[in-house]
């Protein structure tokens, strides 16, 4: 076999019987921005919030530390699973947009790791 065109590892892979995966080109990240969104969700749960500002007050006038925002998402999601209103998932959704926008003004921190938890599938 002729090696000279192949790296080290390439070599190596070959002696030991390493199959190569095959280069699968993935989709360039621009068009996963478009893929990759719910546009419904996020227009239904925007409107509930502008609807929410007509109502009280803009979100960011309010203080939310009056309020358990992730209490709130999980009474949402009862409420979801109980009666299956889709309109309910928009709520909690919103609360934990709240909750994030709350944070961030009272100077939590985002960091963007890796735990290992990832969605698990339903057999």
């Amino acid at each position: 076999m002729n090696y000279n065109n192949w790296s080290c590892r390439d070599f190596l892979d070959d002696l030991w019987g390493i199959k190569k995966k095959p280069n699968v080109l993935k989709p360039a990240y621009h068009e996963l921005l478009k893929s990759e969104r719910v546009d419904e969700f996020d227009k239904l749960a925007n409107n509930r919030l502008v609807m929410g500002a007509f109502r009280y007050e803009s979100i960011h006038k309010q203080n939310f530390d009056n309020y358990d925002l992730l209490e709130e998402c999980k009474r949402r999601i009862e409420r979801y699973k109980n009666d299956g209103n889709l309109e309910h998932l928009i709520d909690a959704g919103n609360m934990i947009r709240l909750k994030f926008f709350w944070g961030r003004k009272k100077g939590e921190k985002f960091e963007s790791i890796d735990d290992g938890i990832h969605a698990q599938k339903i057999k």
